[in-house]
């Protein structure tokens, strides 16, 4: 029986590791992005989740080829316009539409479905460690840390169900290990910033766990970050 992973964001350089990541557990990817991405091996679905009628047209399609998802990895997120002190409500609420309140969505849909089934279905949320330290513009820090809380209620909620959630808070990571900005760097006892490769194989590794110990928790991934 074949194994699928609901990817969204899946056109960033993290979602990219992870596709790789996943394949090699013999994993499909269902990855959702407003890019037209081919690839003989996965499926992706060209959506933007932010405008009206697009998740309603995501059900749709999975309906239409059969599949119900496995693994949820929620990366869709990040800082949008104008999101600086002093911060503007409507700035909050589109920041929030885009880190949580579109996973949200899904989630609720296929929590339901999952239950129904009486499957299991791992759901990980990409947070930030500047949840819990700040260190980033105001919409952004409020949106992630909105995940974690959501992540531990909802959690606590469906783990009877066989349902698993967590959050990942990493820290600054990149493919690209030359930086540009040395007093960041002086944060981690390596002298660089994550790999993006470190992070994916440890977002695959929990996703593909059969384990409910993880459930329910923010875990941060900072490699020591002073």
């Amino acid at each position: 029986m074949k194994k699928y992973v609901l990817l969204t964001g899946a056109s960033s350089n993290l979602a990219k590791e992870l596709i790789k990541d996943f394949n090699e557990k013999n994993y499909t990817v269902i990855g959702i992005s407003r890019k037209e991405i081919q690839d003989d091996n996965n499926i992706f679905i060209s959506l933007d989740l932010m405008q009206k009628g697009s998740l309603k047209l995501l059900r749709k399609k999975l309906k239409e080829k059969n599949i119900f998802p496995n693994i949820i990895v929620h990366n869709l997120g990040g800082k949008i316009e104008n999101d600086t002190h002093p911060l503007k409500a409507k700035v909050l609420k589109k920041s929030l539409k885009l880190n949580l309140g579109i996973a949200v969505e899904i989630n609720s849909y296929f929590i339901q479905k999952a239950i129904k089934k009486a499957i299991k279905l791992n759901i990980i949320h990409i947070s930030s460690d500047s949840s819990i330290n700040g260190l980033a513009s105001p919409a952004y820090v409020a949106s992630k840390s909105a995940i974690n809380a959501y992540v531990k209620s909802t959690a606590r909620n469906y783990i009877k169900n066989g349902i698993t959630l967590c959050s990942i808070l990493p820290s600054r990571f990149t493919e690209n290990m030359q930086s540009t900005n040395n007093n960041l760097l002086d944060l981690f006892p390596l002298n660089r910033y994550l790999k993006t490769s470190e992070i994916s194989n440890f977002i695959v590794h929990i996703a593909t766990l059969d384990n409910i110990c993880y459930s329910g928790s923010n875990i941060v991934l900072d490699g020591c970050k002073r």
